[in-house]
């Protein structure tokens, strides 16, 4: 009874690897199945990866694209810096000749016009003053000749 004790262990043992290399071949064929398994995600992953490299490969040409356009730009403004700094000086002078000519003018003003002005002003008020008395005068000359009342002389006698 006791030599057919190895034979049983060996068939129990035999057995029971049987059914470990059944669960592990089911697990493996899980694992090499391109929708669920370690395949499907390697799968997944070389896409990704690709997307990445092709998404890396865009962004280099974008980036050296934007280089060269940054170059040329920066050349542009480089080129134009002289002519821009020539044209603020020039502005600078334009302004300070511009307070030049604008204190000449308002010295002109001040020496020249406004004592026209004032005798211009005068003037005007001397000639309102004889168009006036004009005026006075040809009313009483027609009153006189109509025989009208005495009317005032001049604009003097008007006001006493």
């Amino acid at each position: 009874m006791y030599t057919y004790i190895p034979d049983i262990l060996l068939l129990l043992v035999s057995a029971i690897t049987c059914l470990y290399c059944l669960v592990l071949s089911r697990r493996l064929k899980k694992l090499q199945s391109l929708e669920d398994g370690l395949g499907g995600s390697i799968v997944e992953l070389t896409q990704a990866i690709a997307k990445t490299s092709e998404a890396a490969r865009q962004a280099r040409r974008t980036t050296q694209d934007n280089i060269s356009v940054l170059q040329t730009l920066l050349h542009e403004a480089q080129e134009a810096t002289p002519q821009i700094e020539a044209r603020i000086e020039s502005l600078r002078y334009s302004r300070i000749a511009a307070k030049t000519a604008h204190a000449e003018l308002d010295e002109i003003m001040t020496s020249q016009i406004k004592p026209e002005l004032k005798n211009a002003r005068n003037a005007s008020e001397s000639l309102l003053e004889i168009v006036r008395e004009v005026t006075d005068f040809q009313r009483r000359s027609k009153a006189s000749k109509t025989g009208a009342v005495n009317l005032p002389k001049t604009r003097k006698d008007r006001a006493a």
